[in-house]
């Protein structure tokens, strides 16, 4: 009997997180004006799931009066997190340390600002709900708090934070994480992709011109090895799981007897060096690209189903209208304060889009041109003898200009450009630098 019963609630567990993966990519597809919830469709089926089913998804995972339900989403959010946290350490790897080191500065006060700013927030938050709810009947402090990191985490859409929250709380009180998470999850997205959709035309500026610069951003890659690596497998699964088995270690351990970077941290750090090294000696360290986009995708899912059915449980029971204000506070402070910092303090502008205007660093050259194309079409509605001495004239003062202007800095020496203004059957010659011409 005992045996049937096991079987029957692994079953029911995998039927369970497909149905929920199916619906929940389906739900997560659907695009109005843009916007679209992507992965998170499956974290809004898995709340939905828990809140409607969770006493008979209980019921399945009774063996002689004792629940294993919480125990069986644990193992499910853990491995999820394992195999996305690990993946993104992978990816980030090759690139992670060559930015901190060239933007150090920036990032890291950018990271701060939103983080302070974020934290700076939820306490204000805190304070309100603890003098609204004081005095209520089963007011709990710590639940609130709970409910306050979990909208936070949710708030900014970080599931490491959603993890470590939970991990921080005690056990009662990681379902009101959870639901938190959940609330302030669904507006963190859309409100972030109104924020960047949005901001760009307020400010008005160029687009093209800001993708042209993410585009030849330059690039890392996994350190160069000459000669051929040793590959453990073909798909890199070998290495992938020392750094998981490494980064859970190392997660385990305590400093100082109150501190741990816990699963994830432990995780990241890890796959974070072994993506900046990509090998020691002959033995490549580096999945293929395809494995890691495809476990980081699986893992995030895996994730947001066992964290979701297990708050969907108790979402009901935590759930507050005010809440959702909290969570809308906390998703547009940090983006506002972050954004002026960077653009004010970081000097990270837009560049304005007018058409008209003249390149930064073009050559002195190019704006006698645009007088040239200009005084071409004044031309034709001159007289012909006054047309012919003005075109000579023009050309003369163009091309003399152009040739004792001092060419700015960037620029060398380059080809001889033509002006185009014919006096006879000469032209007159304006010299400027290849890279400016381009």
């Amino acid at each position: 009997t005992e045996m049937s019963a096991t079987i029957n609630a692994a079953n029911f567990l995998m039927l369970s997180v497909f149905g929920i993966a199916a619906v929940g990519y389906l739900l997560g597809r659907i695009t109005i004006k843009g916007i679209s919830l992507g992965t998170a469709g499956v974290f809004v089926i898995a709340l939905i799931y828990g809140a409607f089913s969770g006493t008979h998804f209980n019921s399945k995972f009774v063996i002689e009066e004792i629940n294993y339900a919480s125990q069986a989403l644990k193992i499910i959010e853990n491995l999820g997190l394992v195999f996305f946290v690990t993946s993104v350490g992978f990816i980030a790897g090759p690139n992670f340390f060559k930015n901190m080191k060239h933007n150090f500065k920036s990032y890291v006060l950018l990271g701060v600002v939103i983080i302070l700013s974020g934290g700076i927030t939820a306490v204000l938050c805190l304070l309100v709900g603890r003098a609204i709810e004081a005095g209520q009947p089963g007011y709990d402090p710590n639940q609130l708090t709970a409910m306050i990191s979990g909208l936070l985490a949710g708030s900014l859409t970080s599931t490491p934070a959603f993890s470590a929250t939970k991990e921080a709380v005690a056990a009662q009180y990681q379902d009101a994480v959870t639901v938190g998470y959940g609330i302030a999850y669904l507006f963190g997205v859309i409100g972030v992709v109104l924020f960047v959709q949005l901001m760009p035309r307020v400010v008005h500026a160029d687009l093209d011109e800001e993708r042209r610069k993410i585009t030849h951003v330059e690039t890392g890659d996994v350190a160069k090895f000459k000669g051929k690596l040793l590959e453990f497998d073909d798909f890199g699964f070998t290495p992938f799981a020392v750094a998981a088995v490494f980064g859970i270690l190392l997660g385990s351990v305590k400093f100082f007897n109150f501190f741990s970077l816990t699963t994830t941290g432990g995780a990241l750090l890890v796959s974070l060096v072994f993506g900046h090294f990509g090998h020691i000696g002959r033995a490549d360290l580096m999945p293929s690209k395809k494995v890691l986009e495809t476990f980081r995708e699986l893992g995030l899912m895996v994730f947001l189903i066992g964290a979701g059915v297990s708050g969907g449980m108790s979402f009901v029971r935590y759930f507050k209208p005010i809440y959702f204000v909290y969570g809308i506070f906390m998703t547009l402070l940090p983006m506002v304060v972050g954004y002026i910092v960077a653009k004010h303090v970081l000097k990270m502008n837009h560049r304005r889009h007018d058409p008209h205007a003249r390149p930064r660093h073009a050559h002195p050259c190019r704006r006698h041109e645009q007088r040239r194309l200009r005084l071409r079409r004044d031309l034709p509605h001159r007289p012909d003898r006054r047309r012919s001495r003005l075109a000579a004239a023009c050309t003369a003062v163009l091309t003399r200009r152009c040739m004792t202007e001092k060419t700015p800095a960037g620029f060398s020496g380059g080809r001889v450009l033509y002006l185009g203004i014919r006096t006879g059957s000469s032209r007159f010659p304006c010299r400027r630098s290849a890279s400016a011409r381009a």
